[in-house]
């Protein structure tokens, strides 16, 4: 495993991993326009973090937050560790890293997982693998469900003593990152059986 540094990203370093590390992991239909982005990072509704060895970035983590009364809520947006250094345990050294400097201050920390039961064969492995390094990592499955722009998620949570409610939170994270007719149109929510 490699010695990490955590660190808050600013907005060119924001870019650098969006375009380095976010758009070669996530496919178009799961990944927010930089622009829009930006726009949350500028608007306090945003934070980006960095993992660097040796000085160079090896992984990010976006995070959509939402303060409120009753603290600040959040939600991973996105995870990614540079190719060359997958299978090397950054992205669960990285997440450690973050739970131990940032997730004290959220009440509630969050997190979509592609849903592993609308998959097959090789697509539907890798998603139960997503699946399972969360859970190794303290994450929790909860019962709620969405689909956010026709992209199936189940949704976890890491176990803060103060958490909010999962499915109220999460639609309170994206009824603040969507206007309403695009949050109206494309964001559902369902809770079954964790």
């Amino acid at each position: 495993m490699q010695n990490l540094s955590v660190c808050r990203l600013d907005l060119p370093e924001i870019r650098e991993a969006y375009r380095l590390l976010v758009r070669n992991t996530f496919p178009d239909d799961e990944r927010k326009p930089l622009s829009m982005i930006e726009r949350a990072v500028a608007r306090g509704r945003y934070r980006c973090f960095g993992a660097k060895t040796d000085g160079e970035l090896a992984g990010c983590a976006f995070f959509a937050i939402l303060p409120g009364e009753s603290g600040t809520d959040a939600l991973l947006d996105y995870l990614s560790v540079r190719e060359d250094l997958r299978g090397q345990g950054i992205g669960g050294q990285f997440l450690a890293g973050l739970m131990e400097t940032e997730f004290p201050a959220f009440r509630t920390a969050l997190l979509e997982v592609n849903d592993p039961d609308f998959a097959e064969g090789e697509e539907k492995q890798l998603r139960e693998r997503r699946l399972a390094f969360y859970q190794r990592c303290g994450f929790l499955q909860t019962a709620v469900r969405a689909n956010v722009f026709h992209v199936d998620y189940r949704i976890l949570r890491y176990p803060l003593p103060n958490g909010g409610e999962p499915s109220t939170v999460y639609l309170s994270l994206y009824q603040d990152m969507l206007p309403p007719a695009l949050f109206g149109k494309f964001v559902s929510v369902r809770s079954g059986q964790a």
